[in-house]
């Protein structure tokens, strides 16, 4: 049975199964902007905005409340105990 189908017989029809499913996927989500377009309005409005401008979605800068400021000569890394210790163990 399989063998009396050709090599191009067999891409015709999966050309044509292919061309009828993204057709159908095409006109189930894109529908309204193909009327819109028959219609002759021009392409259908988009919903959503690529990249909002005016809109602020973290909200306003806030300074810190109670904080602290440390210099940086303040700031220690290490204790000269824990230098020592290595020194003896080398």
């Amino acid at each position: 049975m399989l063998h009396s189908i050709s090599w191009l017989q067999y891409a015709i029809a999966i050309s044509l199964l292919l061309a009828v499913y993204y057709l159908a996927i095409i006109l189930i989500y894109y529908r309204q902007q193909i009327i819109a377009i028959v219609n002759g309005k021009g392409q259908y409005p988009n919903e959503f905005e690529p990249y909002p401008t005016e809109k602020n979605v973290l909200g306003e800068i806030q300074p810190e409340v109670n904080s602290a400021s440390i210099v940086s000569e303040e700031l220690q890394f290490s204790s000269e105990q824990a230098d020592q210790l290595t020194e003896e163990n080398h």
